[in-house]
């Protein structure tokens, strides 16, 4: 069931709450993406807050936004437009049977650009977010599924993770997200693995935190769809 709300209820509470998220509204929404939709979706999937959907230039999201965390998810996402819009985005095909295989990618590619300029540039504490995403994985996920594709998709999900975790600092932090990867790693060993591969082909084409540049994107696309064979199913050109 969806909700279509007003840009002035979704974001009132954390604008009057948090200075970071107030400073990154008037900088970066107001001057560099136009009318954004906002949908309040009560159906909205376990462990997913909130997306944003590009063509429609739309922000999904489960709760009231109100606390930090939420001010961090929300402006992620509206980062997610102001790039779309301005056309930083590379532009991934596919076949329409692998959406989640291609939602994964994209969020991967797009994901640790977008908290490195919160992180950066308005000083967001990543820290919140990715430790509450922890507490609910070791909670929900569930052993490895046999198919490769599923493998696949897992890994890609891992993937994003792990370069994101490269943004934090904090040590006690980083012993919590090292417990949860030897926890992932025993009960997803191939899925793993497969973000082992990820990150290092990242870091090979791109660096430590993602590949900004549309063609750095693309070299990592196609080294992924010639190592797992996606010709058939993924498509940059």
């Amino acid at each position: 069931m969806l909700f279509l709300v007003d840009e002035a209820v979704v974001l009132g509470p954390i604008l009057r709450s948090f200075p970071e998220f107030n400073r990154f509204y008037n900088e970066e929404r107001q001057k560099r993406v136009g009318f954004i939709r906002w949908f309040r979706d009560f159906e909205m999937p376990d462990g997913l807050l909130a997306y944003a959907s590009y063509p429609e230039c739309a922000v999904y999201y489960g709760k009231s936004p109100m606390s930090f965390e939420d001010a961090h998810i929300v402006a992620h996402e509206i980062m997610h437009l102001i790039r779309y819009q301005e056309n930083d985005l590379l532009e991934i095909r596919y076949r329409p049977d692998i959406f989640d295989l291609a939602f994964k990618l994209t969020n991967m590619l797009e994901d640790p650009i977008v908290e490195l300029f919160l992180q950066k540039n308005y000083n967001f504490d990543l820290r919140i977010s990715y430790l509450s995403a922890i507490d609910y994985c070791r909670k929900s996920i569930d052993k490895e599924i046999e198919d490769d594709l599923s493998r696949l998709i897992n890994g890609i999900d891992l993937a994003n993770y792990m370069l994101r975790w490269k943004l934090i600092d904090n040590l006690e932090a980083q012993n919590k997200w090292s417990s949860y990867l030897e926890f992932y790693k025993e009960l997803r060993p191939h899925s793993y693995e497969i973000a082992d591969q990820i990150v290092h082909i990242v870091w090979i084409y791109g660096g430590a935190h993602g590949a900004e540049i549309i063609e750095k994107q693309e070299k990592i696309v196609a080294r992924m769809i010639d190592l797992y064979q996606l010709q058939n199913v993924i498509f940059i050109k």
